[in-house]
Parts: C-alpha cells; structure tokens; sequence
C-alpha cells in the first residue's frame, strides 16, 4: 500500500547539508532511497505530499518508509544521515514531457487544469482516457467523464479556470437571502474573470460571469 509521507517533515540540523533526490514524479521509488541491485524489483513506497515540492528525511524515517512497504531486514540507503527528496513542478514535468493521472474527477466537457491532475511516470504506458483538445480555448478537455486515478498521458494542465463550449454545469446566483441554482449549457468556451453566453434548459439564452458556474455537477 502506498503512503503519504506529510508528517515525515524534518529540520535538518544546520551542521550538514543533506543530498538531493530528484524525483521523476511524486511516487517515491525503493531505489530513490535505497541501493537496488540488478534484477531486484524497484516498486512505488511512498508519494510526496500535493502541494510539498522539497521533502527532508532523516535515516530513521528512509528506513521506516522501506520497512512500511517491504518486508526487509537488510537495507542499504544510497545516503548517510539525511537526504530531501525533490518533488518535480507542473512546469518543469511538462518540459520533461512527464505525464499525468487524474487527481480528481473531471466531468464531461471540464477543462482539464493543474489543480484537477497530479504528475506520474509515463512508462510507456496508453492512456484511453477521453481527452480532447479546445483550439479556441488552447486546452485539453474531457470529452467524457474522467475517473480519479485514470491515466492521461502526457497533456498539458491549463493553469487558469476554464468552461469549454457545450458544457453541462452549474449556474449559481445569490438573491439576497435566497441561492438560486439551475443546470445550464454553455454556448462558448470561458475563462475565469470573463463573461460567458449560457441557455438554460428551457431555451432561455442569456450571459453571466463564469465564476458563477461550477462543473461540479452529480452525474
């Protein structure tokens, strides 16, 4: 079972620098901490944090990540005392051409941005996940309903909020004390900040902010 390793945050004594692993992903490798010899089996042991992009470790906690997921008596760490593991950025994963699972739901028709998505290792994999590309709004787009955990490949997150054209959502309008929500279409691509063109299902056709619309619908 994989863990997450947020409460492994360590201050690391100013006498020594610890050294630098670069992670390929947030998946936490055996042989990101530990000596792997030819043939031995490098499985995912642990995955940094969303949101942490440096991770320090003393020895103590290297070997109890290992221990958590291997039956190990015997384990040679690559470093003595303490090491950071470097977690890559979205930019510098799409540089790399680094790939991305979904990290949450995506509904049909939701733009597919940072905050939806978490880097992963590409691996040679495919990915059959149902993703379009919107030229006017220059992002990729679920065509179909995007379970968490589903592969993507190697897109490209938008890293502002987008609707696309033609999606099913949520108006949500607040009338002083009353909110008032209705399911609507949109009729062009928006962004945040901007205005939007929606109809409502029964053909009234009329324009509002897009921070009023949510993709968060149950379906």
């Amino acid at each position: 079972m994989q863990i997450e390793i947020a409460s492994l945050v360590l201050l690391v004594a100013a006498s020594g620098t610890p050294a630098e692993v670069q992670l390929q992903s947030r998946d936490v490798h055996l042989s990101d901490l530990a000596v792997v010899s030819d043939g031995q089996s490098n499985p995912v042991i642990a995955r940094v944090p969303r949101g942490t992009i440096r991770l320090a470790l003393d020895e103590d906690q290297a070997r109890r990540l290992i221990r958590n997921r291997l039956p190990m008596n015997h384990v040679e760490l690559r470093f003595e005392e303490s090491m950071t593991l470097v977690a890559p950025t979205h930019a510098s994963m799409r540089h790399l051409g680094t790939c991305f699972a979904a990290a949450n739901r995506v509904v049909k028709g939701q733009f597919i941005s940072a905050s939806l998505v978490e880097p992963t290792t590409c691996e040679g994999r495919r990915s059959n996940a149902k993703v379009g590309y919107d030229r006017d709004a220059r992002a990729p787009v679920a065509t179909d309903e995007i379970a968490a955990g589903t592969y993507l490949g190697p897109i490209s997150p938008i890293t502002d909020r987008r609707i696309a054209k033609d999606a099913d959502v949520l108006l949500t309008i607040d009338a002083g004390p009353v909110t008032i929500t209705r399911s609507v279409t949109t009729l062009q691509a928006g962004q945040e900040g901007r205005n939007v063109v929606i109809q409502t299902v029964d053909g009234k056709v009329f324009t509002v902010p897009v921070s009023h619309l949510s993709e968060d619908l149950a379906q």
